[in-house]
């Protein structure tokens, strides 16, 4: 297809400039160096080997793509901003000029012609990781891991530097302004908005968690998908837009029809992209707030102690279903009227029932409060059977810390890592007291004194049903019964 044909030559050309250029022949020799060394002295048998990389295998390429992509974040954009003062003084592409074709051919072949020089070096300096990575004999080779971080860390970041900068230089025309803009909205993003409203404005994905466990993969893939997206789409928008504002030939009607749909489809994909990233940083902060909000209105009224508790629980994929049968105590100096629990507040409670009769109970954010239709006396006992099943809400979890990745950093070497309070996969759970993933007769944060803490001295027996392929691991010996784990 003429098409495709037109688009393939003018990225052969670019590139064949590009590799001429001592500005990128040095940037890439400094890298091959810079990375041969450190590959071999962090990675290699020879080198320091350390045991918070060697034992995640996705650790090789995700630093070397972190540490490589920043350098190359800022020499795409030197490349990139040069290229009308370039083709227009030295004539660089004028066999280019001379061919039928469209400006929607011409910036796109030009876009794709730097995307795929970067990707050669990256791939290059990824197959030396993956040299180090075989020859190591405490390290295991996660393949699709080089395949998966070239994808989310390089492309979108090499797409939206060459929008950009194609913007800005088709929009300015003044190479120093346009090189002075660029280089402040990559050190903004290094030193200011990297962490602000979960990495929205990361677009170099600095401090973006993007680790990749070989148990659980990558833990927050929607947050990672939506916020890469966002700067491809972005982008590509920025380069069709380019094309309708370049001045060269006159556009074919079809390539300005193609040309506007996508870019009016990039960036709808962005602002969709864009919307789902904040919401998930929003809808974090926005739980965290309710949590202590509802924790403000009940840290002054009396709990009951629970002192044995014996919990039945199943896993179903993303979801769990269980059942407690409780024992509480009353050592208030009061009697009480209601029964108030944390339960967490994706976990729906489906019934309450105390001697085979239902009791009536309400639900507010995460705390249960129960009506036994009777006083409970202090130092009385009572019995209860409550039933739920539902999802873990993770943001309950420490509701006075915020998800600021530079406030609370937890970081393996120099990048981020996302922290997790409880797994609920199809292959792999894990649960935590601080989920309240059981009740538990006191609140997770006192407002007005944080460092108020309530703990029952409780005896708890765990029964969890068997699944294939499964494992149940808990505190406590273990038996099997009746198609069942009992730990006691």
């Amino acid at each position: 297809m003429p098409f495709i044909h037109n688009i393939s030559t003018v990225a052969r050309y670019e590139a064949r400039t590009l590799r001429r250029s001592w500005f990128f022949r040095l940037f890439s020799i400094g890298a091959l160096f810079i990375f041969i060394f450190m590959n071999i002295g962090v990675f290699s048998p020879i080198g320091e080997e350390d045991w918070d990389l060697i034992s995640i295998p996705s650790s090789i390429p995700l630093i070397n793509l972190y540490l490589l992509n920043i350098g190359q974040a800022i020499v795409v954009i030197f490349l990139a901003a040069d290229f009308l003062k370039r083709d227009k003084k030295l004539d660089t592409n004028e066999v280019l000029y001379t061919r039928s074709m469209s400006n929607f051919e011409y910036i796109t072949g030009k876009t794709w012609g730097i995307l795929r020089l970067f990707l050669g070096l990256d791939v290059i300096i990824l197959s030396i990781g993956l040299l180090m990575n075989v020859i190591s004999a405490r390290m295991t080779v996660d393949i699709m891991s080089y395949i998966w971080y070239l994808l989310i860390i390089a492309v979108p970041t090499i797409v939206f530097s060459l929008g950009l900068a194609f913007m800005m230089m088709s929009a300015i025309k003044n190479q120093a302004i346009t090189f002075l803009l660029l280089l402040g909205t990559a050190a903004l993003d290094m030193f200011y908005m990297w962490f602000r409203m979960g990495s929205l404005f990361d677009y170099m994905a600095f401090g973006l968690p993007v680790f990749k466990s070989t148990i659980v993969g990558f833990d927050n893939l929607d947050v990672i998908i939506n916020q890469r997206l966002l700067y491809f789409c972005l982008g590509m928008s920025l380069v069709m837009g380019t094309v309708l504002l370049f001045k060269r030939l006159p556009q074919e009607k079809f390539h300005t029809v193609i040309t506007v749909i996508l870019l009016i489809a990039f960036f709808c994909g962005a602002v969709v992209t864009g919307f789902n990233t904040y919401s998930f940083y929003s809808e974090g902060v926005r739980v965290k707030n309710s949590i202590i909000e509802t924790s403000a209105k009940f840290e002054n009224i009396s709990f009951c102690d629970i002192t044995d508790e014996d919990i039945e629980v199943g896993h179903n994929g993303q979801s769990i279903d269980a059942t407690a049968k409780i024992t509480i105590l009353n050592n208030n100096s009061e009697r009480l009227d209601k029964y108030i629990f944390s339960l967490n507040p994706s976990l729906d409670v489906l019934s309450v029932t105390s001697g085979g009769r239902d009791l009536k109970f309400t639900r507010t954010n995460h705390i249960l409060e129960v009506d036994p239709g009777k006083f409970l006396e202090a130092g009385e006992n009572d019995s209860l059977r409550i039933a739920y099943a539902g999802k873990i809400n993770e943001s309950f979890c420490y509701p006075h810390f915020s998800d600021n990745i530079k406030e609370n950093p937890y970081r393996i070497a120099m990048v981020n890592v996302n922290k997790r309070q409880a797994f609920l996969q199809k292959n792999f759970v894990l649960l935590t007291p601080e989920t309240h993933w059981y009740p538990v007769a006191t609140l997770n944060y006192y407002p007005s004194n944080p460092a108020r803490i309530k703990l029952d001295f409780t005896k708890f027996t765990l029964r969890v049903k068997d699944e294939a392929g499964m494992i149940p691991v808990s505190q406590g010996p273990s038996r099997s019964s009746d198609g069942y784990r009992v730990f006691s």
